[in-house]
Formats: C-alpha cells, structure tokens, sequence
C-alpha cells in the first residue's frame, strides 16, 4: 500500500475560504452533542474539520427527531465537515490514523473514558505520530478523579451537579433544563481549550492534551452559588422564574401570553411603579428603594405586579414598558423566532442540507467584521456517511486499488 507522505498541506483543502482558523485541521472522531459541536464551532470559524465515522455512521445519524430518512439532531451538530469512515477496531486503521494525524493540528473526541487508548487515540499514542498535536478529549466527568469511569449523558450531569436542582418551582420537583446546557457548555470550554493550546503551540512548539468534563463545564456556570454554602451557610434552592440577586421574574398578561420584567435600575423601578398604580414604591425613600427590601416582599410585588399585567396584552406591556426604557422581553416559543427580525438580521437560523433533508438550526455566533457577508451565505452541509472517503485518503497517497482493498477488509 503506497502512501505519499509530502503532500501539500493544502491537499485536503481545496475550496475553503480564507477565515480565521484557515490552515488548521482538525480531526473529529465523535458522536452525539458535545464532541461534534465543538468540531462545528471550529468549523464555523473556518477550521477543516474531518469527521471519521464507523462504517456504518456515528450513533447519532439514527437519533429522534427524524425527518424523511435522516437526523435532524445529526444535521445540527455537523455542518460544513469533511465525511470519512474508518473501523478503529481494525488493526489496519492504525497506519491510516497515523497518516492523518500527521497532517492534522488538533483530534478531537468525546468517547467514553479509557475509549481513546483501546483505539489507540490517546494523547501519549497520537504525540507519537505528531510531536506537536492538540489532542481534546471531552468525557462526563474527566480524566482524573473517582468518576472518570462512570457512564454519562448531559440529563445525568445536569443532576448531579445541581442544575436540576435548582431549577423549577419552590414547590414543585427539581426540572432538567429544556436544553442540553451541560453538552453544550462542554463544547465551547473544548474549543476555547484547543484556541489556547494551539496558541501556546504556535509560541513553544509543543503540543498539549486538553482534558474538557460535562461536569466541571457545568459547574462552571454556578457564579455565586457555591458562596451561599461557604460563605453564608445556606443551600440554595429553586426559586421558580424569580431571580434570586434581584427583583426580576415572569408576569401574565391579558392574552395568555408572559413576559420576563427585569426593573434593575431605580429609575426602571420608579417607572414601573408609576406605570402599575402604585407610585409610592418607587420613591427614593420607600423602603423599596432597598432592592433587599423587594426581595423580601417578592408575593407582594408579585401579586401587584400582576394585577397590572393581566390587563393588557403581552404587546401592550411591552410597548409600555419600552417607551419608559424598562427591561423587559416577551416569553416566546420557538416558532416565534422565526419572524424576529433580529434574529434574522444576525442570521441566526440557518439551514442545513443533509442529503435532501433540510434542517433549521441555530446559525453561527461570532462575527468578524472582517468577514462580515453581503449576502446571505450559501447553504451549510452535512455530509452522508463516507461522502469524503476518496477525496480525504486519496490526498493521503492511497491509490483506487488500496480503497478497494480496504473496503474489502472493512476497514472504510
């Protein structure tokens, strides 16, 4: 099987705009949220992301929701990536995995712990291959610690770590978030911990093996919650819609509709006041002048609060409190993001085409000035299972008769 070995490092390139990560590749073997959203965040920043897939596709191409025959969880995590299969449990994977990772700057993946060195994706394994390679590997709960090895998933990690506890009503049971926050936030601590380490790279020439856990990630987000139990002796506990540092919460309205007022400032607060009838509250001298005083009398003001909301419609409230500079937002449901204008003009919902199917997903966040685009931009992808097999190993030195043979072998 010949290889060659002086291919251009454009050679697995060919079409990708010049962007802030142009030139860095990336190796993603991953599956399900956190791993393949931190491949795609790299993506989107211009990175070339090669996604290595089992034959037969990671276990998310067969996950709900489905739409005429494919994922659409799948198509969320995974546009705009390079598809390629190879079979890790074939003992000849290991010299085509070698002549990636020499090509590549960073691998990636978020298989259980101990998975990597059975694979032989470890970092001490890889660094062999690639002295300099950024190796990322994002577990439940790390790579050291009694846990490492437990088996875990982001609603398992949302509950231990207390989210879900502190999530819900005061008298209701504990709520896990509506979202994946503890895979997400994974993937984005995973993709500021590649940036840092291909930096650090760039300055000393070593590469680094970046250690991302849902849990740490998780905890992360806890701010000054640890400090009720350090510092003040209590546990904090769910508090509903209700802020807990300020008086801030979720009112109805005369539609069935609700909105989230945050009347921070005392000048929001006094307009607040005038605008509910009760003036009195918003003076510099009411004890409610003291934002301590008002979390005390969080039923009360509620219920005043309310009493008020449930006359107008959601617009109505909201056109009211605006035109005072209150903060405020309305509680909308998914649909609505569609006619949102911001939402639109910071292209925030994009699509993507995966193989006939489109999926509406959340579109990219950062924007460069530098890069920022006239027109919408064209269609993101994401790639069948194998799509890029012959263009990605060709470029590695393999001629047809080696692709044949190790498909005959099973091992693409």
């Amino acid at each position: 099987m010949r290889r060659r070995t002086d291919a251009p490092a454009s050679a697995l390139t060919s079409g990708l705009t010049v962007s802030m990560l142009s030139g860095v590749r990336v190796l993603e073997f991953t599956h399900y949220i956190a791993g393949p959203y931190c491949g795609q965040t790299l993506a989107d920043l211009g990175a070339e992301v090669i996604k290595v897939e089992p034959p037969a596709g990671e276990a998310s191409r067969s996950a709900e929701p489905m739409h005429r025959g494919r994922s659409l969880y799948y198509a969320a995590m995974n546009r705009n990536k390079q598809a390629v299969t190879l079979n890790l449990k074939h003992d000849d994977s290991r010299a085509v995995v070698r002549d990636l990772v020499e090509r590549s700057d960073v691998v990636l993946t978020n298989y259980a712990y101990g998975v990597p060195e059975r694979l032989g994706l470890d970092y001490e394994t890889l660094r062999g291959y690639r002295e300099d390679i950024v190796v990322a590997h994002i577990t439940g709960f790390g790579s050291t610690g009694p846990l490492r090895e437990k088996v875990s998933f982001d609603g398992i990690v949302q509950s231990m770590s207390g989210l879900v506890d502190l999530t819900g009503f005061p008298d209701g049971p504990p709520v896990k978030a509506g979202l994946f926050v503890s895979d997400h936030v994974a993937a984005l601590h995973a993709t500021i911990g590649i940036l840092a380490a291909l930096y650090r790279r760039q300055v000393t020439g070593r590469g680094e093996f970046v250690d991302v856990s849902l849990l740490d990630s998780t905890l992360s987000m806890f701010a000054y919650n640890p400090s009720y139990v350090s510092a003040m002796g209590s546990v904090p506990s769910r508090g509903g819609n209700r802020s807990a540092n300020a008086f801030a919460s979720v009112f109805p309205t005369k539609d069935g509709g609700y909105v989230y007022l945050a009347p921070m400032s005392p000048a929001m607060w006094a307009g607040l006041m005038q605008l509910i009838g009760r003036s009195e509250y918003g003076e510099p001298h009411h004890e409610y002048a003291d934002p301590a005083a008002r979390l005390r009398d969080y039923d009360q003001l509620e219920a005043a609060i309310s009493e008020w909301t449930r006359q107008h419609s959601s617009a109505e409230v909201l056109s009211l409190l605006e035109e005072r500079r209150i903060a405020c937002g309305p509680v909308r449901t998914v649909d609505e993001l569609f006619d949102d204008p911001q939402v639109r003009e910071r292209q925030m919902l994009a699509e993507v085409d995966y193989d006939g199917v489109t999926a509406t997903v959340p579109g990219r966040v950062v924007k460069f000035t530098s890069q920022r685009q006239v027109a919408a931009p064209a269609r993101d992808v994401a790639k069948t299972v194998g799509a890029d097999n012959e263009a990605v190993y060709s470029a590695l030195g393999l001629r047809d008769a080696d692709l044949a043979a190790l498909r005959d072998r099973r091992v693409i």
